[in-house]
């Protein structure tokens, strides 16, 4: 895993990243309870939303992917 993303989650990617959760909900355009669901770890994403989350939050990295995604 990158050192960038070594402590952090993927809600605090998300919030470090993004001003809201709204903010990155409008951003997926995804509603705000999934969008809050997913980062949570509440709701697992398919590859569609894991593609989606990715592009959005600048995660590049194969490997950071799957170490971000694993956490859920």
């Amino acid at each position: 895993m990158s050192v960038l993303y070594q402590n952090l989650t993927l809600e605090g990617l998300a919030r470090a990243r993004f001003k809201s959760v709204q903010q990155l909900a409008d951003m997926l355009k995804w509603s705000y309870s999934k969008t809050y669901r997913i980062i949570r770890g509440k709701q697992i994403p398919d590859a569609n939303e894991i593609r989606d989350l990715s592009i959005v939050l600048g995660i590049s990295s194969p490997e950071d992917v799957v170490s971000l995604f694993s956490l859920l």
